[in-house]
């Protein structure tokens, strides 16, 4: 599940606006302020990150049974309740 980084983009576009509108007009505390909020939008986009789920299905429903930010570890577990599955049968 991707995160939602919408809230650090809007941060960095509303400081990029400021910055511009600041850089224009050479207004100094709009040019950091502008500058504060672009990097602070910059750094909270790249900081968010994926969680990813097993979801086991059933008859009986759905339950999602593990989830952790390496996606190689779900992929792991995965692959070893595939293989559990497959050998019961």
């Amino acid at each position: 599940m991707e995160p939602a980084k919408s809230t650090g983009v809007g941060w960095a576009i509303v400081g990029a606006i400021v910055l511009l509108i600041a850089l224009l007009n050479a207004w100094v505390l709009g040019i950091a302020l502008g500058a504060i909020a672009l990097v602070a939008g910059i750094l909270v986009a790249k900081s968010q990150k994926a969680t990813h789920h097993l979801i086991l299905h059933s008859s009986s429903g759905e339950v999602r049974a593990i989830s952790s930010l390496d996606g190689g570890f779900i992929g792991r577990i995965l692959v070893a309740v595939n293989n559990a599955i497959i050998s019961r049968s």
